[in-house]
């Protein structure tokens, strides 16, 4: 994967037409300049916060669903973050995963008694040597982010604090206290137009801008099985429709 860590941003004043165009489609290097290549291996070593809150930013098709499986498939599989001793993928999309009121309904458990145990265990150990990989923040509605809260707190101009402790996403990444979690590490990962709220909370954030052509090939191979008649004809239909490979 072609990654960067994000160190700073370009001042602008203001949002106009040009702003908004790049949000949308652009990448987040058309905006932010301060940044340096970094491997996946690395992500964690160059963070030195005490929490580790990762945000993995880009544009749509760049790879970052894809980025997070291949965190799971390679820590599963030992190659990668072997100092997690588990790790989560929690698919924001997902609308049984949307509704989640708890820990133990983000654990992939066989049964409710083990997403409990599994979860008692997590809360044991305050969450160290968790990673959650939480897959699609821009995708998750806005009723379960606890900004929106916030603004019509300051639009109705109440006087004292809503009662709602905000959603079990929100309380992940913001609040890990309150699950007894705060050891826990999380990777999360957004296009930028949705990201904003959570700058002032990660730790890290870092641009994907894709795959490499090499990268591509592979994907591709292990596709198709190896055939390499099938993947002369796959890429061969790609150069002649430049336009489905560019997007």
């Amino acid at each position: 994967f072609n990654l960067a860590m994000i160190r700073g941003q370009t001042m602008r004043y203001g949002i106009d037409e040009e702003m908004v165009g790049l949000m949308l489609h652009g990448r987040v290097s058309d905006i932010l300049h301060q940044k340096t290549s970094v491997k996946l291996e690395d992500i964690f070593l160059k963070d030195s916060a005490k929490r580790r809150v990762i945000l993995i930013e880009g544009a749509p098709g760049s790879g970052k669903s894809t980025l997070a499986w291949h965190v799971c498939q390679k820590w599963g599989s030992g190659e990668l973050f072997r100092e997690f001793k588990a790790v989560v993928f929690v698919q924001l999309r997902d609308p049984a995963i949307q509704s989640a009121r708890s820990v133990e309904d983000l654990l992939p458990a066989e049964s409710r008694g083990q997403a409990v145990r599994v979860g008692q265990e997590f809360q044991a150990c305050r969450g160290q040597g968790v990673l959650w990989v939480m897959d699609g923040w821009d995708e998750l509605p806005s009723c379960l982010n606890e900004s929106t809260f916030h603004r019509l707190k300051v639009l109705f101009r109440l006087n004292k604090p809503l009662s709602r402790r905000g959603s079990i996403f929100h309380r992940l990444i913001v609040s890990p206290e309150t699950e007894n979690l705060h050891l826990s590490t999380v990777v999360i990962t957004s296009r930028p137009i949705a990201s904003g709220d959570l700058h002032p909370v990660v730790s890290s954030r870092v641009e994907i801008l894709g795959f490499t052509q090499t990268e591509v090939k592979g994907y591709f191979t292990e596709a198709v099985g190896g055939d390499t008649q099938t993947l002369q004809k796959l890429q061969d239909q790609l150069r002649e429709r430049p336009v489905i490979e560019a997007s």
